[in-house]
């Protein structure tokens, strides 16, 4: 067998792979518990929990019900998942189930719904979390530089460098679905969906234009 044919024999089975685990995961996701239907939200959202720790670098942590503060005393609405580095920034507050976690330390927040809703529904929360802002006196630690504020330390070359004084993380919805998305766009607010379609038994990702 030459090597390019046993190449893509390969990449067939990585991809029928990935198929069969987002087969199962949206098995998961639909799964009833008792003969009268009722599913269990929590269960969802560890099953999209999982799913991102798939996915993310390690240096990434994933946690539910998380609260997102700033330095200006803003909070967030809780929120189902937290995608955030725990490597240099520590939580504010841990106790049991309870996390409060710094804006700066946060890269994407998740709502994690049952089903499809109308854009209305998720409008307060989208705003909440677009109220939170990093603050410019923070310190963090960048590729080859320190970064104070505006401007960080080049400890290679030296001197001082202009650095982005502002950021926010990123908006995830997930939501289960009968019938596949048409509209080919994220629910307003929302920078990326994640639509798992419970009859083709695959989840669709929708990227703001």
């Amino acid at each position: 067998m030459s090597e390019s044919k046993d190449l893509k024999i390969h990449l067939r089975n990585i991809i029928d792979n990935y198929k069969n685990l987002e087969a199962d995961i949206v098995k998961q996701l639909i799964f009833e518990w008792n003969p009268h239907g009722t599913t269990i939200g929590s269960n969802r959202e560890n099953v999209w929990k999982e799913l991102f720790e798939r996915i993310v670098p390690k240096k990434f942590q994933v946690e539910s019900n998380v609260f997102i503060i700033d330095s200006e005393g803003n909070r967030s609405s809780e929120v189902d998942l937290a995608i955030f580095d725990e490597q240099y920034t520590p939580y504010i507050f841990k106790h049991g189930v309870l996390k409060f976690i710094p804006i700066e330390a946060v890269a994407a927040v998740i709502e994690c719904k049952s089903e499809n809703k109308s854009e209305d529904v998720f409008q307060e929360w989208v705003k909440n979390i677009d109220s939170l802002r990093t603050s410019q006196d923070s310190i963090v630690r960048i590729a080859r530089k320190i970064a104070f504020g505006s401007q960080s330390i080049d400890k290679v070359g030296g001197g001082y460098l202009n650095t982005q004084t502002a950021s926010r993380p990123i908006k995830i919805l997930c939501y289960i679905s009968s019938t596949k998305n048409t509209q080919g766009h994220p629910k307003k607010g929302f920078d990326i969906v994640l639509e798992a379609n419970k009859n083709q038994e695959e989840i669709d990702i929708i990227f703001s234009d």
